[in-house]
């Protein structure tokens, strides 16, 4: 019997032995994705002080881009969510107040953290949806970051980033992938030539060469970059054919398919601007609030037609 009990015993403490490696394999791994140091090329931007690119700024900040919905309204920093299971995951205050960023970035930092989702140590900004910011032009860029060095100063020191275990072990096994947004960037890609998928419309399925960046105006060219920039594949999946409903147990909102095999099929151009303006769909029912129709619904006339070109110009695919 003492025997039998000993077997067991070795037999327990070898299976606890392999779960522990296995574990601090993960660790190690989620670790590693978390603090990755990226090796960014040495980019230079003219940042313009005229009213104008600051206007143009604002309004990539406010109606195109959202950032106020994880910085707060006048940009002064939010917590994304604190669960004690998880960790604490704070937006920092962006403006030149107290505990502010806009204090200490220069143009360069500005560039590194839009466009390549890093901060100053060169690791990744969590949540930070620079895989879309990526593709705004060097100008666009430049006006939004115009904007920021204006906006009112506001004093509110945000407390730190806090991470569990669980969390680690999560990013480890693939969990939050998605949120790691500077992995899924080329950041060696030329600028200011076109960053990849361009030349397929932003990677949303629309053959055909282009010029990039597109010019402002109601074409379905322009209406591709403001889709992409604005990040709609967040939740209406990649070439906006939708998301499966269990895929937004792990990530944004399950968006339906944009594509002219899906949502909008029957839709008129009035019935698109309507629901973007008034949040109303053709049969009456209100769209959701996880649906940003508000902020989306400020853009100008000619760049919601412009979105909606884009959208009819895409092939039909069947949801997922």
């Amino acid at each position: 019997m003492k025997l039998l009990i000993k077997r067991i015993g070795l037999v327990l403490g070898g299976i606890l032995i392999l779960l522990s490696l296995v574990v601090g394999i993960i660790y190690g791994i989620g670790w590693s994705k978390i603090n990755k140091v990226y090796s960014l090329p040495s980019e230079t931007l003219t940042v313009p002080p005229e009213a104008a690119s600051v206007e143009r700024g604002r309004h990539l900040v406010e109606t195109v881009s959202g950032c106020g919905g994880c910085h707060g309204a006048d940009l002064s920093g939010d917590i994304l969510f604190e669960v004690p299971a998880l960790g604490r995951f704070p937006a920092p205050n962006l403006t030149a107040g107290q505990g502010g960023v806009g204090q200490t970035f220069t143009t360069a930092d500005w560039v590194r953290a839009l466009r390549h989702g890093v901060d100053l140590q060169g690791k990744t900004l969590m949540f930070m949806p620079s895989n879309h910011f990526y593709y705004y032009s060097d100008a666009d860029l430049a006006a939004i970051i115009a904007y920021l060095q204006t906006v009112p100063r506001v004093d509110n020191v945000m407390p730190p980033r806090t991470m569990t275990v669980l969390t680690v072990l999560l990013v480890g096994m693939g969990q939050f992938n998605t949120e790691l947004r500077a992995q899924a960037i080329d950041h060696t890609a030329p600028r200011p030539a076109a960053p990849p998928g361009a030349n397929v419309m932003f990677a949303h399925g629309r053959a055909g060469t282009m010029e990039y960046p597109p010019p402002e105006g109601s074409t379905a060219e322009y209406g591709g970059y403001l889709v992409t920039v604005s990040g709609c594949a967040e939740c209406h999946g990649e070439g906006l054919v939708g998301r499966r409903a269990e895929a937004a147990q792990n990530g944004p909102p399950a968006g339906p398919n944009l594509t002219r095999g899906g949502e909008l099929i029957g839709w008129s151009q009035a019935d698109f601007v309507k629901a973007l303006r008034a949040g109303v769909k053709p049969s009456g029912t209100q769209l959701s609030d996880e649906m940003p129709w508000k902020q989306f619904g400020q853009m100008s006339d000619e760049e919601i037609q412009a979105i909606w070109l884009y959208l009819q110009s895409l092939p039909a695919q069947p949801t997922p």
